[in-house]
């Protein structure tokens, strides 16, 4: 069976792009339209990965990014549509794998999650379209903090 993906975004539209972007390519996705209702799939489907919006109504993404965290590595995409170095660094320091810029290509998208679930393609080149593989040295986010 393909890995498991939880989407955890506001937005129904995207939600159900995203979900059916992924399960054409064979993955088993799950969604949540809350930070909440995210955080208790997390806790009940345990998946392989998560994508997820920062701009969130009740908790934001960076703090579902931390208390996923505070439990699990499981790696950890950030699909927003606010582009800043300011946010790119937040997500570095709370071991974002990659950070996507909506709109996303499918095929970015589905390239993106192949490589977040590879362990070993980690630290690769950023790819085209706005999306950034986030693996900086640690003196890097210790300055910019």
């Amino acid at each position: 069976m393909r890995d498991k993906v939880l989407v955890i975004d506001s937005n129904p539209f995207i939600l159900s792009i995203v979900k059916s972007t992924l399960e054409s390519a064979g993955y088993r996705v799950f969604t949540a339209l809350d930070s909440e209702g995210g955080l208790e799939q997390f806790r009940q489907r345990q998946p392989d990965l998560v994508i997820l919006d920062v701009v969130m109504p009740q908790l934001n993404g960076w703090e579902i990014c931390s208390r996923i965290r505070k439990q699990s590595k499981t790696p950890i995409i950030v699909h927003t549509t606010v582009e800043s170095a300011d946010y790119l660094f937040q997500a570095a320091k709370l071991g974002v794998s990659h950070y996507l810029v909506k709109p996303v290509l499918p095929k970015i998208l589905r390239t993106h999650v192949e490589m977040a679930l590879k362990p070993h393609a980690q630290g690769a080149p950023a790819l085209p379209q706005r999306g950034y593989s986030l693996t900086l040295p640690e003196p890097a986010v210790a300055e910019y903090a």
